[in-house]
């Protein structure tokens, strides 16, 4: 009895010293917490050295990019300049001031998250992309000179014609749409091969692309409202790095931790009617189910975009195979691209359930799993009846991209056991 007391009296007395010591370290975690100041994407920016060129892109987060080369004067790669879901619309552009043409090997140029700089001897060239709209803005700041000139580059683009203040081309790849430029500030404009001129009160040029009229509208509506597009989309990728807030005593490394957020932030678009993530820019812009879902927890999970977990997990949902006599029955898209969709991947479907499974873990969003559950339980079920062996695993088969042979590996159905989780703790029947 007398021991039972002492030790009754010691576990309180521990008990009151791990209160004490938890408290102290959260008093000092949240001092820390209160002093950490987050990066801003100004902080972020990166000067390319001179006589150096480096590869840059940035998306629209609705099928768009744009892949360029900071520092090199007609690049001629593949996929060089604007793509849009897949077609490749310009691969590059020219700027003048009075006729002389600004070589980007002559710039000193910065790479910002939502913006790219160049400053050359005779002007500032600020370039970006908006979110959704199909536009790009180039503005012309302290330009030495009376007159800007702006000229498109690349072999899919046909068909100029002048269109009151603006010209159009017609791209070879999407026929049906056409590319707009105008200028900043609605002014008059002078054409002539092929290199559009306008006084340097414009600002510089915007260039849309869509149908005629909808290429119109994104050209008027950035002249009304472009500030807010703009400022929009800076606060988006401002309130990653506020929202994800790092530091260690490597300046460098918070930086670069910050970028490798933020580009991956790039690859999570709006196609299908729904989001997903790119492979890979500029080569893999198709949604890869397998890829995506190892990717989902850092990029989406951990940095809390969790509307956007449930949309790419519901959009997943939607495109399941749910023909009980087809051959990939139960599976979700490995391939999710603008010609088709291919299910052609064994273990892209349970990473499928094991994302919905992290989904709840990090949101306890049982309302979602309820509703996305009968996805669950086909992928499952189908998992268990037609794609294991006679040791209870899936078998996959992998071809690889020429350079190595055919090889064999084989999962575990481990997400049984998560379905039974959800269903107990969302209160589901199985």
């Amino acid at each position: 009895m007398i021991n039972n007391k002492v030790n009754l009296c010691f576990s309180k007395k521990a008990a009151g010293i791990l209160l004490a010591a938890t408290s102290f370290l959260v008093m000092a975690c949240s001092e820390n917490v209160k002093e950490l100041s987050t990066l801003s994407t100004n902080e972020l920016s990166i000067t390319i050295p001179d006589g150096q060129s480096r590869e840059y892109s940035y998306t629209d987060k609705n099928g768009g990019f744009y892949y360029g080369m900071t520092s090199t004067d007609d690049w001629g790669d593949w996929y060089a300049g604007w793509n849009i879901y897949a077609k490749r619309i310009f691969a590059d552009y020219r700027l003048y001031v009075d006729g002389e043409r600004l070589l980007r090997e002559n710039a000193r140029t910065s790479v910002y998250p939502d913006k790219l700089v160049r400053r050359y001897e005779k002007a500032v060239e600020t370039f970006c992309l908006v979110d959704e709209p199909k536009l790009l803005y180039v503005r012309m700041d302290s330009v030495q000179g009376k007159q800007i000139s702006f000229m498109l580059m690349g072999e899919n683009v046909v068909d100029a014609r002048k269109d009151g203040n603006s010209v159009l081309y017609t791209t070879k790849e999407s026929p049906e749409n056409v590319i707009r430029i105008a200028p900043v500030a609605e002014t008059g404009i002078e054409f002539a091969d092929n290199l559009i001129t306008v006084p340097v009160a414009a600002d510089g040029f915007l260039i849309a692309f869509g149908t005629e009229e909808d290429s119109r509208q994104a050209i008027d509506g950035f002249r009304k409202e472009g500030e807010k597009w703009l400022a929009a989309r800076s606060q988006r990728i401002q309130s990653l790095l506020d929202h994800n807030p790092l530091k260690t005593n490597l300046d460098s490394l918070d930086h670069a931790l910050a970028w490798i957020m933020l580009t991956n932030d790039q690859l999570i678009t709006h196609q299908h009617g729904g989001y997903g993530m790119y492979a890979g820019l500029p080569w893999f812009t198709d949604f890869w189910g397998r890829d995506m879902f190892i990717s989902m927890p850092g990029a989406v999970l951990c940095t809390g975009q969790f509307d956007t977990a449930r949309d790419i997990l519901a959009s997943f949902a939607r495109y399941q195979d749910t023909i009980s006599t087809s051959p990939t029955y139960g599976r979700v898209p490995n391939r999710l691209n603008l010609e088709g969709i291919l299910y052609n991947t064994t273990d892209g479907t349970p990473r499928f359930v094991m994302q919905v499974h992290d989904y709840l873990k990090y949101t306890g969003d049982t309302a979602f799993v309820k509703e996305i559950y009968p996805s669950v339980k086909i992928a499952t079920d189908a998992s268990l009846r037609l794609y294991t062996d006679e040791k209870g695993i899936l078998p996959m088969r992998m071809r690889t991209l020429g350079w190595m042979p055919n090889v064999k590996a084989s999962i575990p159905v481990h997400h049984v056991a998560i379905v039974l989780w959800m269903c107990r703790h969302c209160g589901i029947p199985n």
